[in-house]
């Protein structure tokens, strides 16, 4: 044996090639980040307290905790938390072992510590970790489809809705971190380094890997306790410390179309995962998810013998695409495209919460607390370990159980063999935290104090005096600088808008079962109702994904053909039914790629109004934008002007309202509606914005000086009559319930050095297109050019 070994270990090597340093365990290149900031901050408390030795001694550490505190804003509370501080502790304790050679003694870092905790006087406190139920999915995926003001950016920007809604399913069912189906900024040079160990510095190619992929999903058909089904495969391939794994160790997930009792169609995880494919054409052998369902109907009709796995392919050039991607890379028109970043998509989710009347910040974590405590009750431990991506059997007892006792204390010590579990799972939820009318938006008299606090006018003096020096400045770089500074302002500005908001929420009463016309704000809790008139695709979703229907019934195949056109239509105009071009023009022939997006519901409005005019048998023609209908005699019109009053609680609203370039509603006076005196049409009479809402703000500004003056400030609306004490109060009244706001003021003249022809050009509104002449007579040709859809009221 001992020849074998000096036969195969005959090279010797030079000791002059090696030291004795220390190699230092790698980190990330976000947390070599965090260290070296510790040191920077000590290097500048050195510098203002020129007597403090470095390493520090006890008495120059304290010193320096109670400076980094004093000088650290909180989150909880004003000031920084204990754990917070003590955690940048060890931080800089490590940046020193790390970067400047000096390990911390025990006996310090422990006296440190209890310092930390009892010598500075903080205020204890943590972050709400609140857990998120299907029943708090539910709410939030109702509001993101059924109820939801918000409008997304981007070209095709409702396809950023269906990627919200599938990520929400996928972080539910998987159990995933945040970082581990978004692109994880703090993973960047660890993704590059696993890719071909070279430099971490190049971070725009480790953005493109550190997020689930197509590449990294299996959609196949296959038979499922004997019925055939889709089925899509995820390898959650950036777990914690993934780098470390072998490809077997990754958790791997599958998902099913068909659930074991009826569920509705919004929880079906393939659902929005074909639209989204079938939007990037993502499939190599079928062109549309109506091909490819029509296949899966075939397959399933086959005998039960038959082999019955089948893999849908995707495109070889689109398995690294990202499947969650930023607002600006939706149509991969570029490449590379960039995933959505996992902090943006956590600030979206808790914005969503928030819009969903909740009053607590939801986070994706909260998904996975909930789904560990229900997979704990129900299968192994090494099954809830496999699914949570643990390798410490501890962590799920220190980190995901909710503290509240599950076992039924009144029933086990009264011997009651029926125990009750459910209200424990609803107080384990986000429940609690649910306000039914919650405002979104400061109501008109808080907002009027806000905007005058002396802090908010100090900023907005310094948004106008920054653009001044933007219109007077040429150099783009001088520019590009200048709107920085103005967007730190405006976001300031808007944090402390958020920061009133929810002061006032806290504040906010809540008296269950009684509901009043001003509890809410009308305007987020109606816009839906409204923008969904020119968006036929939202409107059936909204319908049907309530619905306890499968995916091939026949309205999950409406719902997934609607969700596939928003994937891949584009949201920058929209058309009502009763005004839409054919063929891409107007019906007088007007070809509508030649007008501004502002300008296509104008013309189409003016040319259907005279086209329906010469139709009927006394030259009148009005559009009720509430029905969408027109109507071509005056009796016809003040008829169904009657029929709307009689519900009055549906013109509650009184604001003209353009929606992506298409008026969605007309505006309408609320003192008019409720007189009695005037005849149905004149009460109903609409205000469409076709200059502007100046005619509309002058109507109503008129009845408010006439009240001011004969001193008797109330609302004649038929489904309010608010009664106030002074006009102010009138006037707070109309914004809040009937969405009265004035005139924005035009924008003081700023001096610049632009020639007086351009300032001419650029104060001058564009002029508004007009309808073409018709002929005076019109012939069964032309009335036939119609869109079949409009709908004439004779």
């Amino acid at each position: 044996m001992e020849d074998r070994l000096r036969a195969q270990f005959t090279r010797s090597v030079c000791f002059d090639d090696f030291d004795n340093t220390e190699t230092k365990r790698h980190v990330l290149r976000g947390t070599e980040l965090k260290y070296t900031k510790t040191l920077k901050v000590f290097d500048l408390f050195r510098e203002m307290h020129p007597g403090a030795p470095s390493p520090p001694d006890v008495q120059t550490f304290k010193a320096f905790m109670k400076f980094v505190a004093t000088n650290t804003a909180g989150r909880v509370h004003e000031t920084v938390l204990p754990d917070s501080l003590d955690g940048w502790r060890r931080d800089f304790e490590t940046a020193f072992q790390r970067n400047r050679n000096y390990k911390f003694p025990q006996s310090v870092s422990r006296t440190m510590k209890e310092f930390i905790h009892k010598g500075l006087g903080l205020k204890e406190g943590e972050m709400e970790r609140a857990n998120t139920s299907p029943n708090d999915i539910a709410t939030l995926l109702l509001q993101l489809w059924c109820k939801d003001f918000k409008e997304y950016r981007g070209t095709t920007r409702d396809r950023s809705r269906v990627q919200m809604a599938a990520a929400i399913l996928m972080y539910c069912f998987t159990s995933a971190r945040t970082g581990e189906i978004h692109e994880s900024t703090a993973r960047r040079g660890t993704a590059r380094r696993k890719i071909d160990g070279s430099n971490v510095d190049d971070e725009e190619q480790a953005a493109q890997v550190l997020a689930a992929c197509y590449k990294h999903f299996i959609l196949t058909v296959e038979r499922v306790d004997g019925k055939a089904m889709l089925v899509l495969t995820y390898q959650r391939e950036f777990v914690k410390n993934y780098w470390r794994k072998k490809s077997w160790e990754l958790p791997v997930h599958a998902f099913y179309e068909i659930y074991t009792e009826s569920t509705a169609l919004l929880f079906n995880p393939i659902l929005y995962f074909l639209s989204m494919a079938s939007g990037d054409n993502a499939f190599r052998d079928f062109a549309a998810v109506d091909e490819l369902m029509d296949a899966v109907e075939q397959l399933a009709a086959k005998p039960k013998q038959e082999d019955t796995l089948f893999t849908i392919h995707f495109k070889e050039h689109i398995k690294g695409t990202p499947v969650f991607r930023q607002y600006g890379d939706l149509t991969l028109s570029k490449a590379p495209a960039k995933s959505r970043g996992a902090d943006a998509f956590g600030k979206e989710f808790a914005d969503l919460g928030r819009r969903s009347n909740y009053t607590c910040n939801l986070t994706p974590r909260g998904c996975r607390r909930w789904l560990l405590m229900e997979a704990d009750t129900r299968y192994s431990e090494s099954a809830r370990m496999k699914l949570a991506s643990h390798t410490d059997r501890d962590r799920f007892q220190k980190s995901y159980t909710h503290p509240l006792c599950e076992v039924d204390g009144q029933a086990t010590f009264l011997g009651i063999k029926q125990h009750r579990n459910e209200h424990i799972k609803t107080r384990r939820s986000a429940a609690i935290y649910k306000q039914p009318a919650l405002w979104h938006s400061l109501p008109a008299k808080e907002e009027i104090e806000f905007y005058h606090r002396a802090d908010i006018i100090a900023l907005g003096r310094d948004i106008e005096e920054l653009d001044d020096r933007i219109a007077e400045t040429k150099e783009e770089d001088n520019r590009h600088s200048l709107h920085k500074k103005k967007r730190r302002l405006l976001n300031k500005r808007q944090a402390l808008y958020t920061v009133a908001l929810r002061e006032f929420q806290k504040d906010q009463p809540q008296k269950f079962g009684h509901e009043k016309v001003d509890s809410l704000g009308t305007s987020e809790y109606t816009f839906f109702s409204y923008a969904r008139r020119v968006m036929p695709e939202r409107d059936l979703l909204a319908q049907i994904l309530p619905m306890k229907v499968e995916l091939r019934s026949p309205e999950g195949r409406q719902a997934l053909r609607a969700m596939e056109a928003l994937c891949k239509q584009e949201c920058e105009i929209a058309y009502r039914t009763s005004l839409k071009p054919i063929d891409g023009h107007c019906i007088c022939g007007q070809a509508m790629n030649k007008l501004y997006p502002h300008r296509h519901w104008l013309h189409l409005y003016r040319c259907y109004k005279k086209r329906v005019q010469k139709m009927g048998p006394s030259n009148f023609a009005e559009l009720c934008f509430e029905c969408d209908s027109w109507y071509q005699t005056e009796e016809d019109w003040n008829q169904h002007c009657k029929q709307h009053l009689e519900t009055p609680k549906d013109l509650l609203r009184c604001d003209p309202i353009v929606f992506r370039n298409a008026p969605v509603k007309a505006g309408f006076c609320p003192f008019c509606l409720g007189n009695s005196m005037l005849s149905p049409a004149q009460r109903m009479h609409q205000y469409v914005p076709e200059k502007s809402c100046s005619e509309w703000f002058n109507h109503i500004e008129n009845h408010l000086h006439k009240l001011e003056l004969e001193s008797t400030p109330f609302c004649s609306h038929p489904a309010c009559t608010f009664e106030a004490n002074t006009i102010d109060g009138l006037r707070h009244h109309l914004r809040d319930v009937h969405c009265y706001r004035p005139l924005r003021q035009q924008k003081r003249k700023r001096l610049n050095s632009l020639s007086t022809e351009t300032k001419n050009d650029q104060a001058s509104p564009l002029p508004l297109e007009r309808p073409c002449k018709l002929p005076r007579t019109h012939s069964a040709t032309e009335t036939a050019c119609i869109d079949p859809q409009l709908r004439l009221v004779n």
